[in-house]
């Protein structure tokens, strides 16, 4: 055979090879792209909804506090969080709760689910003793007793639904 014929045939044949083995890189890079940039939505999506959930805790633990009277201590502290509740729009719990379901981790749903709960109790707490003390001639036990025979402590049967209440 030709020496210029085997040449060309080799060259040939490593021009394909490079070019295959170039694509096949080509398409690797494409998909990691495309996977690191799906992930990066979706650490978008979650670092705004955990910015949202943590504003919204806040809001709600303001709210609480000057609700309740608790860690308030100066009047100018009050003025400011009457200020913060009139100027604040607290997002919506159920669009709140859907994002984090779709996008926070396990852990931080199941912390917010603990917050939530451990809120509601407390606001509970709070309405019965405001009611307890409203209600003239009655001693603290028959309160207590009130207070404990209550059914449906929890929004949704206990059940860990979020609300803020």
């Amino acid at each position: 055979m030709n020496p210029t014929v085997v040449a060309a045939a080799i060259s040939v044949s490593g021009v394909v090879v490079v070019g295959v083995a170039g694509f096949g890189a080509a398409i690797w890079n494409t998909r990691k792209t495309m996977a690191q940039a799906r992930e990066s939505r979706v650490w978008d999506q979650r670092a705004r909804v955990y910015t949202d959930a943590i504003a919204a805790l806040h809001y709600r633990q303001t709210a609480r506090e000057y609700r309740t009277g608790v860690n308030l201590p100066t009047e100018q502290a009050k003025r400011d969080a009457h200020h913060y509740l009139e100027t604040y729009q607290p997002p919506s719990w159920i669009e709140l709760e859907a994002r984090l379901l779709a996008f926070a981790s396990e852990p931080v749903v199941t912390a917010v689910q603990v917050a939530s709960t451990a809120h509601l109790r407390v606001m509970q707490a709070y309405q019965s003793r405001a009611m307890a003390e409203a209600t003239p001639g009655t001693s603290a036990e028959a309160r207590a007793e009130a207070a404990a025979a209550r059914p449906g402590r929890l929004a949704g049967g206990g059940k860990g639904r979020w609300c803020c209440r």
